[in-house]
């Protein structure tokens, strides 16, 4: 144990009945409550836009996900979607909280993932991504990073001002805008997203 964390550790033992109120309070009261702004935000969200939500109904914001009807290709299957999370593969172990405002391990946004298994499967998939350079620049001009094998992360990039802000004034626009903002950027640039689902699916062809 380095000197830094003993006396890390010492702090909090010294007064663990304040630090666990703390942190059952972060995790019971502010965290449950912005994860539902951001659920009830995104749900809202998609009813106006007329957009497909998917996903547990409530406090797993993180496997909420979204996609336009015709993404739908029949029998409760979908082509792909849009999820908001944390990166894929991250290794946080902060409160989901502090990660969603830039205060943790890692950051949330939007994550796009295609099913491959729509599309003949990883092997035709990961040919086709090796031959759509142009999709992924054009992703990558909207801010959108590629992590490989036909998955991209748009960071959210929200910071922790706007959460004390909604907790302060109880109006969670400041958390909720950036995100729905991020949601009709998307919209806006919509067709690329199908010009690159199109070129996918004429692998089957």
């Amino acid at each position: 144990m380095n000197e830094d964390a003993k006396q890390a550790g010492l702090a909090i033992l010294q007064d663990l009945a304040l630090w666990n109120r703390t942190a059952v309070f972060l995790e019971q009261e502010i965290e449950r409550a912005a994860y539902r702004k951001c659920e009830n935000a995104l749900t809202a969200w998609c009813k106006k836009h007329d957009w497909h939500r998917g996903g547990t109904e409530k406090t797993d914001l993180e496997n909420i996900w979204l996609a336009p009807k015709h993404w739908d290709i029949g029998d409760d299957n979908w082509l792909a979607g849009f999820w908001f999370c944390r990166r894929p593969d991250h290794t946080s172990n902060s409160y989901g909280v502090a990660d969603l405002v830039g205060q943790g391990e890692t950051d949330f946004g939007f994550y796009f993932d295609v099913d491959y298994k729509h599309i003949g499967g990883k092997k035709p998939w990961m040919a086709y991504i090796s031959r759509s350079s142009f999709h992924i620049d054009r992703f990558a001009e909207h801010g959108w990073e590629n992590l490989g094998e036909g998955i991209f992360f748009l960071p959210a990039k929200l910071n922790v001002e706007s959460l004390i802000s909604s907790w302060e004034t109880g109006k969670w626009t400041h958390l909720t805008d950036p995100i729905t903002d991020h949601l009709d950027s998307i919209v806006e640039h919509l067709e690329l997203f199908d010009t690159f689902l199109e070129g996918a699916k004429s692998i089957q062809r």
